[in-house]
């Protein structure tokens, strides 16, 4: 089967192939290719300043070539293997943020202890780590497709790690551009007048990045910025009569690269070399990246979704990204995830085939063999305006534009953990907002009313069909027992809430007492441990009180977890545990019957015209009644009524008790009712002329009386008031028990 499925995958590949090779769709795929990977070079480059900063400044050239192939593996890898055909992978501001983090920590722990060469390998090699670390991370997710956890992550908490890595990447920006840490101490060097221009001047191309894309939504008005403000900056300088080399000794350019290209051949097996001792003070931070990573996986896939409206395959894309980010980090590669900015574009330009991912990989991939030169001539004041377009744009959607989307108390979340970031670091902030996330979701689902319904005995009774005296007295005293149907995952809050609404009722002062409390678990889909102090405390509530706690249709990891915490079993007689309601159901009414010394079961005969005369309040008498019935005995097993044969008798229980299941066609049987002495049985079916609907087994040795249509016949013509009593009794059974069902529908509605 599964090469089957190989087969047919392949041969679906083929056809979108050949339907990518028209040439209509060659021409946009080819222009949105390269537009979109020339950007990915830009955007790639300007990460890479980030993360190659502080002391890994002279290794920039290799960066550049690092993130340059990351980017091209990316780009690839996504076009061939997502769900999305027009999918573009690469870097994206979130994840680069924390590998920044990692990158310059390690530098400045090992700078002056080992020679550059190891330094750079150790960076290298950790970069790799995080990456594969990332890669396994999303493969096993894929793998056990728990993807859509991922969407369970609360959106402030997604919202405040997002909005606060656009914070970040405003700070690096500065950076990016002065080559000065935008700390208290740097602050003062921020104004001499030469760094000064520099940070103005990135920030200017960046708010101008901003304002133009919101204003103008055409898609090439961003790539048409970058040209703009690249010509702009050579013009100036041209006019100026500010050379080249001037411009490359002030700091206005990214650097010196070799005129060939950037390429370094990968080091195969790199973590090889890794000395895995310097990754344990960096554990805080890979966690993090790990996070960051899910959420903005979450956040582009979800955005591209909207956009292309085209659900993703979220499983899929996360086995995908984690093989491509495993790959990259054997040879060092840097992680990536989808890009919803780039996906966008080239959807906008028409581009939504494989096609446009693998031209934009070949970008990469030109710039990285033959771009030397042309990277040693891009202007600071663009990479960083890029970076701090990036990062504005963040803080745009999380703190202005969210505080007319969010409630005020989701907005707080944003805020508390952009704030915690920019007091105390990226990490603790994501520990705040993680934090948070638990604190929300315990908030939010505490409101949650885990009894879905909560409805008395009087109003809704088991399905064993009982005596006229026993079915009256329920109707009148139904209340002593409280039926609590659960729902939802319950925990320590909400099931000593279940806890408190027992008590109650069973505290109320009021004519009727409590005897016994249902709880029924059939909607629950689980329990943590510390719920069950709550049902100990139930429990200990019922001991002395003659009142019983009835527990049905328990799953069993619930029921092992509720037995093994103590709940019921011997010495708790108070506490029962039953399959289903309707079985919890009738050993309650059992139970209140047999208070009020009432039979309530089959146990004693009923016999035939006492019933009628009891239930006819005497008015009639049934005496020869027995004249127009036949007698018949079962034994247990016996099937009084077949499903699906003609309905031409009418029987009555004298003694026994019988089950009504109705066959399925997958041929199993479902227990519809149980029926005891003194009921009739088949009416409904009788007076419609109808086919059985269900079938009546004898589960004990029984007695029944039958009336056939022909006697009913006779006894219309020759008692005709014992007829009218029977068609009035049978009425007013049918009546009560059309008053049960909407008795019980209007409890549920209310």
């Amino acid at each position: 089967m599964r090469t089957q499925g190989c087969l047919v995958r392949g041969a679906e590949m083929l056809a979108a192939a050949r339907d990518d090779l028209r040439l209509e769709r060659i021409v946009p795929s080819l222009t949105g290719g390269l537009v979109v990977g020339v950007l990915v070079v830009f955007t790639s480059i300007s990460y890479v300043t980030l993360v190659f900063s502080e002391g890994l400044t002279p290794h920039i050239a290799t960066g550049v070539g690092i993130v340059l192939a990351s980017a091209a593996v990316l780009c690839a890898c996504g076009a061939l293997s997502s769900s999305y055909p027009g999918t573009i992978a690469a870097h994206s501001g979130p994840p680069i943020i924390v590998l920044s983090l990692i990158s310059t920590g390690l530098a400045a722990r090992l700078q002056g202890r080992v020679p550059p060469a190891e330094l750079l390998a150790s960076v290298v090699a950790t970069i790799g780590a995080a990456s594969l670390l990332t890669g396994l991370l999303f493969y096993a997710m894929g793998y056990f497709r728990v993807g859509g956890l991922i969407r369970f992550i609360p959106y402030p908490v997604i919202g405040g790690v997002v909005a606060s890595a656009g914070w970040l990447l405003m700070r690096g920006s500065l950076f990016v551009a002065t080559g000065v840490r935008p700390d208290w101490e740097g602050v003062p060097r921020l104004f001499e007048p030469a760094t000064l221009t520099k940070g103005l001047a990135a920030l200017g191309f960046g708010v101008l990045a901003v304002a133009v894309q919101r204003r103008f939504k055409h898609y090439l008005v961003f790539p048409g910025l970058i040209v703009a403000a690249f010509l702009a900056f050579y013009g100036a300088a041209f006019l100026l009569g500010v050379s080249l080399e001037r411009l490359q000794a002030e700091g206005w350019l990214l650097g010196a690269f070799a005129s060939g290209g950037l390429w370094h051949t990968p080091e195969p097996l790199l973590l090889a070399r890794l000395d895995w001792r310097v990754l344990v003070d960096e554990i805080p931070n890979l966690a993090t990246l790990m996070v960051v990573c899910a959420i903005t996986l979450l956040m582009n896939a979800s955005g591209v979704e909207l956009i292309v409206r085209r659900d993703f395959d979220l499983n899929r894309e996360l086995r995908a990204t984690g093989l491509t980010n495993m790959l990259l980090g054997w040879f060092g590669g840097m992680a990536g995830t989808i890009n919803l900015s780039q996906t966008t574009l080239a959807f906008r330009m028409g581009a939504a085939d494989r096609l446009a991912g693998l031209v934009s990989a070949g970008v990469c991939v030109a710039v990285l063999v033959f771009g030397g030169a042309l990277v040693s001539i891009l202007p600071r004041p663009i990479i960083a305006g890029l970076l701090l377009a990036n990062g504005l744009a963040l803080l745009l959607e999380w703190v202005f534009s969210a505080w007319y989307k969010l409630p005020r108390s989701d907005y707080a979340i944003v805020l508390l953990i952009l704030l915690s970031v920019a007091s105390f670091g990226y990490l603790s902030g994501v520990g705040f907002g993680l934090a948070a996330g638990v604190f929300l979701f315990v908030i939010s689902y505490s409101r949650i009313n885990v009894v879905k319904h909560a409805i008395s005995g009087a109003n809704i009774h088991s399905n064993m069909d009982r005596p006229e005296a026993a079915r009256q007295y329920l109707n009148r005293s139904g209340d002593q027992i409280y039926i609590l149907k659960l729902q939802g995952y319950l925990f320590f809050g909400t099931a000593n809430r279940v806890f408190n609404q027992v008590r109650q009722r069973l505290e109320a002062a009021g004519p009727v007492p409590m005897r016994c409390a249902l709880l029924d678990f059939r909607m629950v889909t689980g329990l943590d441990s510390s719920s069950v102090l709550s049902f100990l405390k139930l429990q200990q509530l019922a001991e002395g009180r003659d009142v019983r706690i009835l527990l049905t249709h328990l799953q069993p990891p619930v029921e092992s977890m509720l037995t093994r915490g103590g709940v019921g079993g011997r010495g708790h007689p108070e506490v029962l545990l039953f399959p289903d309601l309707h079985s919890g159901l009738q050993w309650g009414e059992d139970h209140l019957l047999r208070l009020v010394n009432l039979s309530g079961s089959a146990a004693e005969p009923v016999p035939v015209e006492s019933y009628l005369r009891r239930a006819l309040d005497g008015r009639l008498d049934p005496g020869g009644f027995l004249d127009f019935l036949e007698r018949i005995e079962l034994a247990a097993g016996a099937a009084l009524i077949a499903q699906g044969t003609p309905s031409k008798d009418l029987f009555y229980i004298e003694a026994g008790r019988f089950r009504v299941e109705l066959a399925l066609n997958d041929g199993q049987h479902v227990l519809i009712r149980t029926l005891g002495t003194g009921t009739f049985v088949g009416e409904v079916a009788f007076y419609m002329g109808a086919q059985r609907s269900a079938s009546v087994i004898a589960e004990q040795d029984a007695i029944v009386y039958r009336l056939s249509v022909d006697r009913l016949a006779d006894m219309v013509r020759e008692r005709p008031e014992l007829a009218a009593g029977l068609h009035e009794l049978i009425a007013r059974i049918l009546a009560e028990r059309l008053a049960d069902t909407n008795r019980l529908l209007q409890e549920v509605i209310d």
